[in-house]
């Protein structure tokens, strides 16, 4: 047997100066909703939004509309 070659996987810190930003949505029902968060290279959170929007909408447009929100934040 030929053993795996060990690589080091894992977070690696951001170079100073990069903005990261996170979104999410999950769909229940009729009901949507959705959150953003942006971090600097030290993981400081500079800012975010959650929301709850009441249409019928599948998965892939909460994504979307949280893609939506991402926008709107920067």
């Amino acid at each position: 047997m030929i053993p795996k070659p060990v690589v080091e996987k894992g977070w690696q810190k951001p170079s100073p100066g990069v903005v990261k930003i996170n979104f999410d949505a999950a769909v229940d029902g009729k009901r949507m909703s959705f959150g953003v968060v942006a971090r600097d290279h030290d993981g400081f959170v500079l800012g975010g939004r959650a929301g709850v929007l009441e249409n019928n909408a599948g998965a892939e447009w909460a994504e979307l509309q949280a893609l939506a929100e991402c926008l709107e934040l920067t």
